[in-house]
């Protein structure tokens, strides 16, 4: 992103100055037609003692009951005879010569009225701050305009981690249990009805999707905020560029991407480990404290956490920063507009897991049809094309939903630096200055 000015710098560059003319000054010109002009001398009273010639004498008044022609009587019945251009000055903001600047036949604007200059968008958003609509649409706008790279690196990650799974159940010769098996399949219990347990297969592949799927999500933020940041300015990427861009520091981003995603977890576990240690060493009464006190602040905490740290993966990728300077980057843009913040990430993952909902009752609505459904209700073992079925679900939900998400996420960080910072200017600076043949392209 060295190319690329703006991302790094918050400040806005100094804006060139013009050196001073040394030659003589140049005798000033004429504006061009429709353009305001200097004021007109005034003029010249008369003479002392002279009045000037007397007006004409005016013409008698029509008969009654009949009215006069237009034009006929000028200068008696004020803008309703005379004829146009006939007496200039005499009507106010008509005709020129009364006030400078205006002239016949120009429009009046009401106060406080300017006029809007058109959105500067060399690329999937106009380069100013952002609404809601534009964000959600920029996203979709990058994946049309990038689907190989978006789809491509999330479609592959999508499918290592379903192999790591399917892996997971033949080394532990479980393959319906890895891959979401977790029901026995003997009536053991009183009433006579499949006991549900988690098996070992399946709890070590759930290990594996949780680990590798946070790996591959945060690897896949990182793409997705590159290609995001080129197509913002109308610029081609290649997916090497993309691959250089992430291989550079990948075991920063890793780090960056970990905190800023279990980290708003991470007062849930603080409250459970208190609640364990409550009840174990002071009773129900401590441990009914500790459940009245902590849920609340846990709550709070992680929803502080999950709207402070929301851009820091587009800081750390952006702007070139360290770990630890991207997490209070983006602990510092949130500031002012932590709801803003919150309520925008909130708004994408909703949208984005109810169509991930949608697609995935599609897949679970197969599966029922090739038997899991009837296997859950006659104490059967699940059929492995069910299974199979099932994982490909989630795989498809996985490449659909994610780049969409980390695409908004970048959005949002490049409107909140527009509206605190001023990014828009030094964005439309860089993308006017980029080759005409290179703009727009993708």
């Amino acid at each position: 992103m060295g190319e690329t000015p703006g991302w790094v710098d918050p400040g806005l560059p100094p804006e060139p100055t013009q050196p001073a003319p040394t030659g003589p000054a140049a005798p000033p010109t004429a504006p061009p037609a429709g353009q305001w002009g200097p004021l007109p001398p005034p003029a010249a009273p008369p003479p002392a003692g002279q009045w000037g010639p007397l007006p004409p004498p005016a013409a008698p008044p029509p008969p009654p009951g009949q009215y006069a022609a237009p034009g006929q009587y000028p200068g008696q019945y004020p803008g309703q005879y005379a004829a146009p251009g006939q007496y200039p000055g005499q009507y106010p903001g008509q005709y020129p010569g009364q006030y400078p600047g205006q002239y016949a036949g120009q429009p009046q604007q009401p106060w406080g009225w300017s006029p809007r200059t058109p959105d500067f968008k060399p690329g999937i958003v106009a380069l100013r701050p952002l609404s809601v609509g534009e964000i959600l649409d920029g996203g979709f706008a990058t994946i049309r305009r990038h689907p190989r790279i978006a789809f491509g690196y999330a479609a592959l990650f999508a499918a290592v981690l379903e192999l790591a799974r399917l892996l997971t159940g033949v080394l532990m010769r479980n393959v319906s249990g890895s891959l979401g098996s977790f029901y026995s399949t003997t009536r053991d219990n009183a009433i006579g009805q499949p006991q549900f347990r988690v098996n070992g297969a399946g709890t070590a592949s759930t290990i594996v999707e949780y680990v590798l799927g946070g790996v591959f999500e945060v690897l896949l933020a990182g793409i997705v905020t590159v290609v995001v940041a080129k197509a913002i300015l109308g610029q081609p990427i290649s997916g090497s560029q993309v691959v250089a861009a992430v291989r550079a520091r990948p075991w920063r981003l890793l780090a960056v991407g970990l905190v800023a995603g279990l980290g708003p977890f991470a007062p849930g576990l603080v409250v459970a480990l208190l609640a364990v240690a409550a009840a174990a060493v002071g009773g129900g009464a401590a441990l009914a404290v500790v459940l009245v006190i902590g849920i609340p602040a846990g709550i709070a905490t992680a929803m502080l956490l999950w709207g402070k740290l929301a851009l820091a993966v587009p800081s750390f990728m952006l702007e070139r920063l360290g770990a630890r300077a991207a997490i209070a980057r983006s602990w510092r843009l949130v500031h002012g507009a932590f709801w803003r913040v919150w309520g925008l990430r909130a708004l994408v993952s909703l949208i984005v897991g109810v169509a991930g909902g949608v697609i995935n009752l599609i897949f679970l609505a197969i599966s029922g049809a090739l038997g899991s459904f009837s296997a859950i209700s006659h104490d059967q073992q699940q059929p492995i094309g069910a299974l199979l079925v099932l994982a490909l679900g989630g795989a498809v939900v996985w490449t659909l939903t994610q780049p969409l998400l980390a695409s908004a996420l970048t959005l949002i960080y490049v409107d909140r630096r527009m509206r605190a910072e001023g990014l828009d200017i030094q964005l439309t600076r860089a993308a006017q200055a980029a080759s005409p043949a290179t703009a727009g392209r993708f």
